[in-house]
C-alpha cells in the first residue's frame, strides 16, 4: 500500500464502523479471549473491553506474556460514554478507569508489551486514565512498549490526567513501530512535562509513521508534543517520525518549549514530512531542543488539512 493509499485509509480510519460495539461496566475480566492461539497466523481476538482487560491482567500475572504473541480487534470497544463532554474529570471519579497494559517503576524495571497489537482499523473510546489509578509517570492504554508493534488502531474520547510521561496511547515506545494509529477528540494533560497523543517517550530505533492526531487538547508543564512528547533521553537514539499530522492545541504553564511534532528531537532521530497546526507549536521540534534532524515539515491550518492537496503532501 503507498503512502497516498495509507493517508486515504488514515482519514476513513476514525469513521470505522461501531455496530455491536460493547461498552464495560468496569470491573468485568473476561475468562478468555474471542479466539485464537496468540500465533502469527492465528491471534489472539478482542472483541470487546473484558477482553481488552484480560490481556492487561495477562501481562499483571506473566511479565513475558505478550512476548511473540499476536492479538487483533474485531470490532470498535467503548469503555465510557461522552468522556469529553463530561465535567470533572480531573478528580479521578467521573468514570470507572481503564485497564493499562504493562508497568513502569523505572528504567531498568518496567514490564512491557512485546507483542503485536493489531487495530484491524478498530477504534478503542471513552478510554479515562488519570492518577487515582496510582499512576503518575507514563499513564497510557500501552505503558511500555519494547520490540513491539501497534498497528492500524484508533483511540478516540480519551482522557489522561497525571504528571509526566504521559500519552493517550503508548507511554514508552522503545524499538517499537507504531504504524497507521491515530488520537482523536481526545485530551492529554499533565501537571509535569514530555508527554503526546500517540506516544510519550520514544526510544532506539522507534518508528512512527502513517499516524495522525486531530481535535487534541493538551496541556502540561512544558516539553509538549502534539505527535511525541520527547524523542530520546539525552543521548543518541534511531527513532523516525514521518508522514504524521497534528490538529491540536498544547496550552503550557507559563512556558513556550512545545513542538508540532515533538518537543525535543535527539542526535540521530528523524522527523520529516510531518504537519502540525499553529495552535500545536510554531515549529514542528523545539529549536532549542532539536539534536536531531527535522525536514519537510509544515505549519498549515486544519482547513488546509481537509484538502487534497494535503493527502499529495503525504505521497
Amino acid at each position: 500500500m503507498n503512502i497516498k493509499t495509507c493517508t486515504i485509509a488514515l482519514l476513513l480510519l476514525s469513521a470505522a464502523t461501531t455496530v455491536n460495539a460493547q461498552s464495560w461496566d468496569g470491573t468485568t475480566v473476561a475468562d478468555s479471549y474471542a479466539g485464537g492461539d496468540g500465533s502469527k497466523d492465528s491471534p489472539f481476538l478482542i472483541s470487546n473491553a473484558a477482553e481488552l482487560a484480560k490481556l492487561s491482567r495477562d501481562m499483571e500475572v506473566e511479565a513475558d506474556f505478550s512476548l511473540g504473541r499476536y492479538f487483533r480487534l474485531t470490532q470498535d470497544i467503548v469503555f465510557n460514554d461522552g468522556v469529553a463532554a463530561a465535567a470533572d474529570k480531573e478528580g479521578g471519579d467521573a468514570f470507572p478507569p481503564s485497564p493499562v497494559i504493562g508497568a513502569f517503576a523505572s528504567e531498568t524495571d518496567y514490564t512491557a508489551f512485546k507483542g503485536v497489537f493489531d487495530g484491524g482499523g478498530h477504534v478503542i473510546r471513552g478510554l479515562y486514565h488519570t492518577f487515582k489509578q496510582d499512576i503518575t509517570n507514563y499513564l497510557a492504554l500501552f505503558r511500555v512498549v519494547e520490540d513491539g508493534e501497534i498497528l492500524n488502531l484508533g483511540i478516540e474520547d480519551s482522557y489522561v490526567y497525571a504528571g509526566a510521561y504521559l500519552s493517550n496511547l503508548v507511554g514508552r515506545a522503545i524499538n517499537t513501530r507504531i504504524i497507521n494509529c491515530h488520537v482523536v477528540e481526545s485530551t492529554l494533560k499533565g501537571w509535569g512535562s514530555n508527554s503526546g497523543p500517540l506516544c510519550a517517550q520514544a526510544l532506539g530505533t522507534t518508528k512512527i509513521q502513517n499516524s495522525y492526531c486531530s481535535g487534541m487538547d493538551i496541556y502540561g508543564k512544558n516539553d509538549m508534543g502534539a505527535i511525541v512528547g520527547r524523542i530520546g533521553n539525552g543521548d543518541h537514539n534511531d527513532v523516525i517520525v514521518e508522514n504524521c499530522y497534528a490538529d491540536a492545541t498544547i496550552t503550557l504553564n507559563n512556558r513556550t518549549n512545545r513542538g508540532g511534532v515533538t518537543a525535543t528531537n535527539s542526535e540521530g532521530s528523524i522527523v520529516r514530512n510531518c504537519y502540525f497546526t499553529p495552535g500545536a507549536a510554531d515549529d514542528a521540534v523545539w529549536p532549542a531542543q532539536d539534536k536531531g534532524t527535522t525536514v519537510g515539515c509544515l505549519q498549515m491550518t486544519a482547513v488546509e488539512m481537509g484538502t487534497a492537496d494535503f493527502v499529495q503532501l503525504l505521497n
